[in-house]
C-alpha cells in the first residue's frame, strides 16, 4: 500500500514538472506569439496589422501585454487607420487559454480609437470560415472589457485627410 502510495505522488510530481516546463516554454517563445497574433489579425480582419511591444508571461496566470496596435485598410497609407490601440493587457488563466472558445477575464485597452469609413464597414459573407463562427476554433470570450481614453469616430464622406488626423492628435 504504502509503495502505491509513493508511486502516485511520483507520477503527481513528475506531472506537475511537465506541465510547469510547458508553461514555461509558452512563455519564452513571445516573438513567436506575437508574430502569430499579427498574422492572426491581419488574416481575419483583412487588413495591414502592425504591433509594436508584445510580451506573454504564463505563470502563473496568463498575462499578456502589448503597446502599439495599429490596424489600416490594405495598401490604403492614404486613410487614417481603422483602429489604433496605445496599450493592452489581457489576463486570464490557463485553462481559458487551451478551451473552446478561449476564454480570457479582463480585457485592458489604452488609447482605443476606431474610425468608422463613410458607408461602415462592409463584409462579404460568402467567404465565411469556421473560425468566424462564436464558437469556432478561432473564437474568444472577454469577460469584462475596459477602454480608457477611447473614441469612435465617424469618418464623413467629404474630408480633408490632413484636417483629420489633426482632429485625431
Amino acid at each position: 500500500m504504502r509503495i502505491r502510495l509513493v508511486r502516485w505522488a511520483i507520477v503527481v510530481c513528475l506531472g506537475i514538472l511537465v506541465a510547469m516546463a510547458v508553461v514555461a516554454g509558452l512563455g519564452s517563445r513571445t516573438s513567436t506569439l506575437r508574430q502569430l497574433v499579427v498574422e492572426t489579425l491581419a488574416d481575419r480582419l483583412d487588413s495591414e496589422v502592425e504591433l509594436g511591444a508584445f510580451s506573454v508571461d504564463t505563470f502563473p496566470r496568463v498575462h499578456v501585454t502589448g503597446a502599439g496596435l495599429v490596424i489600416r485598410h490594405k495598401n490604403r497609407r492614404d486613410v487614417p487607420p481603422l483602429v489604433t490601440i496605445d496599450s493592452f493587457t489581457v489576463d486570464g488563466g490557463l485553462f481559458g487559454l487551451i478551451s473552446r472558445p478561449r476564454r480570457f477575464r479582463t480585457v485592458t485597452v489604452t488609447g482605443l480609437r476606431v474610425n468608422i469609413p463613410p458607408g461602415g464597414f462592409k463584409k462579404d459573407h460568402a467567404h465565411d470560415t469556421p473560425e468566424d463562427k462564436p464558437d469556432g476554433p478561432g473564437a474568444i470570450v472577454v469577460d469584462e472589457l475596459i477602454a480608457d481614453n477611447a473614441a469612435l469616430i465617424l469618418v464623413p464622406r467629404r474630408v480633408n485627410l490632413h484636417e483629420f488626423t489633426d482632429l485625431q492628435d
